[in-house]
């Protein structure tokens, strides 16, 4: 005996609910799509043939559906967008099926896309009474002028560390010193 409890919708009434309810045409027929091979939504199928028995009304099995069937969101020559399942023998002609309440059900289980968590930022270190840049180059340049080979990145942050007080990032002051070099 069929089951009519429910109220039945066609797949492009399907795809068209949940763009009402704020997804794009192919977002909602991917969702359906999932939906129908994880077992959230049932996809009903039937011969499209008036004289078929009531046994051929039943649930499209989500692992015949993983394998061989797709929901899909195309335009028809109307501009309305439809949904469309793919993959379905040919023989006999088959009408398919969603109940509307597990499709509603699924609009409150979208995951739309919100705001996004910011990152966490660094506590800010202490405000800089002088600019290491500035005093690395008056450094740099001493040591130059004296004979001496260009420092090395280690050598000047511990500079930093013993002048300012303050100890850059070492990709910093390794980018400092190649721009002093060239």
């Amino acid at each position: 005996m069929k089951k009519q409890a429910q109220k039945r919708i066609t797949p492009t009434e399907a795809l068209h609910i949940l763009m009402d309810g704020g997804l794009t045409a192919h977002a909602a027929a991917w969702r359906l799509d999932q939906a129908v091979k994880t077992n959230e939504c049932r996809l009903w199928h039937h011969p499209a043939d008036e004289a078929a028995p009531d046994y051929f009304d039943e649930p499209v099995p989500p692992n015949y559906a993983a394998q061989m069937l797709t929901i899909v969101a195309h335009v028809d020559a109307d501009g309305r967008w439809q949904g469309q399942v793919r993959g379905v023998p040919y023989e006999p002609p088959w009408i398919f099926e969603f109940d509307a309440d597990e499709v509603r059900a699924l609009l409150s289980r979208a995951k739309l896309p919100g705001p996004q968590p910011t990152p966490e930022r660094r506590k800010p270190g202490p405000e800089l009474r002088h600019d290491w840049r500035e005093a690395i180059m008056r450094e740099v340049i001493r040591r130059l002028l004296a004979g001496k080979k260009m420092p090395k990145a280690p050598a000047m942050l511990q500079f930093c560390e013993d002048t300012l007080g303050y100890q850059p990032d070492i990709r910093a002051m390794q980018r400092l010193l190649r721009e002093l070099q060239s």
